[in-house]
C-alpha cells in the first residue's frame, strides 16, 4: 500500500504546501543574509567553594538563566522565517568538563521559564535543530549557566546564512592562600609584622625599652 493512500485531498495538499514553503524559505537566504545571537556574552565573577585540597566544588543548584534570541535577516535587515538552524554548546581550553555547566532550553511555550521538558542541550543532547519563527525570523532560548567554578565556553547557532555565538565565562575567586601576608587595615598593603610583638622606644622617664602589640 502506498503511504499516501487513504489520505484526503486536503491532507495531501497541506503536506505539499509545507514542503514547498520550507524550500522557499531556504531559498530566501541570499548573499548578505546573516545570523545574530544576543547577548554576545555572558560573564560572571563568583565566590567559589573549595575542599581541603583546593578543588572547586560544583553545586548543581547554583546557576543563572539568561534569555537568548537568535535572529536571521536578509540583506535588507528583514526577518527570514522558516530558516533551519542548529544550536550547539562547548567548553574551551582547560575548562571544567565533569559536569554540564552549560545547558540550553528552548522556551517553546514562550513563558520565559526554563521548563524541564524544554531542555534541548545537556547530557546526551549534543545539538538542537530548530527553525526560525515564520514572521519573526527568531528563535528564543534560555541558557542555564552553572556559577560554581571557573570555566569558559560558547553557545553556537549556525545555518545557511552563517553563524553566531555567545561566549560564556565564569570566574570563581581562588581559595584563600594561607601563606599570604595579612593586609594592613590603614595602608591597605601587606604588613609582614602584623600580629607580632615589636620592641617599643625607650621610656623617656625610666630609660627602659617597652613592648607594644602589633596592629
Amino acid at each position: 500500500m502506498q503511504p499516501w493512500k487513504g489520505l484526503s485531498i486536503g491532507a495531501l495538499i497541506s503536506i505539499a504546501l509545507v514542503g514547498c514553503n520550507n524550500d522557499d524559505a531556504q531559498q530566501q537566504v541570499r548573499v548578505g543574509s546573516g545570523v545574530s545571537l544576543d547577548p554576545a556574552s555572558i560573564d560572571w565573577e563568583v565566590q567559589g567553594s573549595y575542599d581541603a585540597d583546593g578543588n572547586c566544588l560544583i553545586n548543581p543548584g547554583h546557576y543563572n538563566d539568561t534569555y537568548l534570541t537568535a535572529r536571521v535577516v536578509n540583506e535588507e535587515g528583514a526577518p527570514l522565517g522558516g530558516i533551519d538552524l542548529r544550536v550547539t554548546a562547548d567548553l574551551t581550553g582547560n575548562s571544567y568538563t565533569g559536569f554540564h555547566v552549560i545547558q540550553v532550553y528552548s522556551d517553546a511555550n514562550g513563558n520565559g521559564v526554563a521548563d524541564p521538558s524544554e531542555l534541548v542541550l545537556g547530557p546526551g543532547m549534543p545539538a538542537y535543530d530548530t527553525r526560525t519563527g515564520r514572521y519573526t525570523g527568531e528563535i528564543n532560548l534560555i541558557a542555564r549557566v552553572n556559577l560554581s567554578c571557573t570555566f569558559k565556553g560558547n553557545i553556537f547557532v549556525a545555518g545557511t546564512p552563517g553563524g553566531a555565538a555567545t561566549s560564556v565565562s565564569v570566574t570563581a575567586e581562588p581559595p584563600p592562600d594561607a601563606t599570604e601576608e595579612p593586609i594592613d587595615p590603614v595602608t591597605g598593603t601587606e604588613d609582614p609584622g602584623a600580629g607580632t610583638d615589636t620592641e617599643g622606644e625607650a621610656d623617656p622617664a625610666t630609660g627602659a625599652e617597652g613592648e607594644t602589640d602589633g596592629v
